[in-house]
């Protein structure tokens, strides 16, 4: 197996883990409860983080690090050149991402151009970010795997959404030029 089907698992099992692991803590054995997967997303606990945001207009800059995106933004494109604005495109969508970083971690504001902001939050590791993105009030929320090359990002994802279950997604992330005629 390689690195990238080593961290997909890896992400599966700590998400199936927690799941089980709540349901015993509950006093509940979920092999007699009959588990469903929507019982898993509903007790997600990405899902749960995101729920009080419902019907929110200010999502997502009034959670955290996203409230303080541009300064977060203007500090990681000094040293870091995988930080920046993007165009993105998949089968069905455009629109542009904001890619910053606060601390060891990435995190993605997704800007569709006819549907509310999404947000994610990736690790990297080597020429590979691995994202988890999530929809305010608990819509959807689903795993990207990027590979970067020069100024792409070319990303295979799914999603917990009816439409999207079983499905491997492709999208590209292209860098913006900078208006100010900066490298990297």
């Amino acid at each position: 197996m390689n690195q990238k089907t080593v961290f997909l698992l890896f992400v599966i099992a700590f998400g199936l883990a927690w799941y089980f692991n709540t349901e015993s803590s509950n006093g509940n054995d979920s092999t007699e409860t009959g588990s469903s997967a929507s019982e898993f997303i509903s007790k997600f606990s990405i899902m749960r983080l995101f729920s009080e945001y419902q019907g929110d207009w200010d999502f997502p800059r009034n959670l955290p690090p996203f409230n303080n995106k541009d300064f977060l933004l203007s500090q990681c494109e000094i040293s870091d050149s995988l930080c920046g604005r993007y165009n993105y495109r998949t089968e069905w969508e455009t629109g542009e991402v904001t890619l910053f970083k606060a601390g060891d971690v990435y995190y993605l504001e997704y800007q569709p151009e006819d549907n509310p902001p999404y947000i994610g939050m990736g690790i990297l590791s080597g020429s590979s970010l691995a994202v988890t993105f999530a929809f305010a009030g608990n819509q959807d929320i689903g795993i990207t795997l990027y590979t970067i090359e020069d100024d792409t990002l070319s990303g295979a994802w799914t999603c917990f959404e009816e439409d999207c279950v079983g499905k491997l997604n492709f999208e590209n992330l292209t860098k913006r030029p900078d208006p100010f005629g900066h490298d990297g």
